[in-house]
């Protein structure tokens, strides 16, 4: 969440019993105090030519190629320069042609080509992925194709799910659509997903 990144092999994860508890992450790689992991990827081959896509609880976004996260120090790599008080809370593995889509608190949603996005060098921060609105966090980044639905779901227990052809595709750093009305009754939102 603080914009690093960190590599195992499989085979260096401790294996438990499915009644395990298992093991914390701060006895597998080197977390700070207060420093959490907030996207797992299984990554087979670093030389297949993907992005990773990365995106942050103020609204940013970044593409880089998967190709730069070969070598990674036991201690971590900077993945994103993040800006003060924001935290990377995402991020997807890209074959170079997806839809990506942010969802806020208050039911907002944008959806661009991550083309629009340049890829940038390892260290270099983000750009505007959505602009939002006073007290507004992005609550999800995920990927899409033109068939995939979104599923959205508030904090009351109220959910809806949506074709993603009815999000216009527009330019990032937008103001975004409005994905579900709120209400008292509903709640925010506090979860949405890409499904197929």
């Amino acid at each position: 969440n603080w914009g690093r990144a960190f590599r195992l092999r499989c085979y260096e994860l401790p294996t438990g019993s499915r009644e395990a508890r298992g093991t914390a992450l701060i006895n597998i790689v080197q977390l700070d105090p207060g420093e959490s992991i907030s996207a797992p990827l299984a990554i087979e081959n670093f030389e297949a030519g993907e992005s990773l896509i990365m995106g942050t609880a103020l609204g940013e976004v970044k593409r880089a190629a998967l190709t730069r996260y070969v070598t990674v120090r036991k201690k971590g790599l900077l993945a994103m320069d993040l800006d003060k008080n924001d935290e990377l809370g995402w991020v997807r593995l890209s074959n170079g042609d997806s839809g990506v889509m942010f969802f806020t608190r208050d039911g907002i949603a944008i959806h661009f080509h991550e083309e629009g996005v340049r890829s940038s060098g390892r260290t270099s921060g983000g750009v505007r992925g959505i602009r939002l609105n006073k007290d507004d966090r992005v609550i999800s980044v995920d990927l899409t194709t033109e068939d995939d639905y979104v599923i959205i779901v508030t904090a009351n227990g109220y959910g809806k799910k949506i074709p993603v052809k009815e999000f216009r595709r527009q330019s990032r750093g937008g103001k975004g659509l409005k994905a579900i009305n709120l209400a008292k009754k509903t709640g925010p939102v506090v979860a949405a997903r890409v499904i197929s």
